[in-house]
């Protein structure tokens, strides 16, 4: 593949100015003479060094007597410059000399095989995936099931003892101690009687008997009343008050 490749490149620029047959004859004998020159190269590089001023290799020398190709006209459609062609197994590269640094133009380059897979055990995986992927959600589920059913049991161990803990899994959890209220005796309370409170009262207001004002009344007994007649009837007067009696029988 590699010398198919090589005697393309070489061979392609000359469509214009050879004819096809004899351009097809010329890339046969190119193909050989390549070929030839690869087994006996004993490393596994083959470089071919073309310039206009020099002759070429002897693979492409061979060609030009075989098909009666002049070199000066060859090379000329190939640039007119000098460069390195290498054929290696897997590439065709050409080596540019430039004014800083050389070139590298990859003619060739053989792609990385990928190991093909049947169709019967892509569409078998396309189908097994998602319950193998069911499987591990179940299976990590069961984990945590199993995780917090122990992480209790220690819960409750830790409990009876009298203090709790951070389990191993749950290591961002700060430790906590539980303290139990100890059963401590209950002193016997002694109850005074409550202290009697006076009852307190305003003062009264003096009372003032009427016997001491009637002890101080004088009534005149050798007074008599005075009795004035008037018409319809008769009024009796006694210490200056005027009292109304009922009318004379007639």
């Amino acid at each position: 593949t590699c010398i198919f490749h090589a005697a393309t490149f070489l061979t392609y620029p000359l469509t214009t100015v050879f004819p096809a047959p004899a351009l097809s004859a010329l890339q046969t004998i190119l193909s050989s003479t390549l070929h030839a020159a690869f087994l006996d190269c004993k490393s596994a590089e083959m470089s071919l060094y073309l310039s206009p001023s020099a002759l070429p290799p002897r693979p492409i020398h061979a060609a030009c007597i075989a098909s009666g190709m002049s070199w000066s006209n060859w090379i000329a459609a190939l640039g007119g410059g000098s460069f390195e062609l290498c054929i290696s197994p897997d590439e065709v590269l050409v080596k540019v000399d430039g004014i800083m640094q050389e070139h590298e133009i990859s003619v060739w380059k053989q792609e990385k095989a990928h190991a093909e897979v049947p169709i019967s055990k892509i569409s078998r995986h396309v189908q097994l995936a998602p319950l193998r992927r069911g499987i591990q959600r179940r299976t990590l589920a069961q984990q945590l099931i199993e995780s917090d059913e122990e992480e209790t049991e220690e819960m409750f161990r830790m409990i009876s003892s009298g203090m709790v803990s951070p389990t191993p899994t749950r290591e961002m959890a700060q430790p906590r101690l539980l303290s139990l209220p100890s059963l401590l005796p209950v002193p016997t309370l002694q109850l005074t009687p409550p202290t009697p409170v006076a009852a307190v009262s305003t003062p009264s207001a003096p009372i003032i008997e009427d016997e001491e004002e009637s002890s101080n009344i004088i009534i005149d007994t050798t007074r008599k009343p005075t009795a004035y007649l008037y018409q319809g009837g008769k009024s009796t007067v006694l210490t200056g008050g005027v009292m109304l009696g009922g009318a004379s029988p007639s």
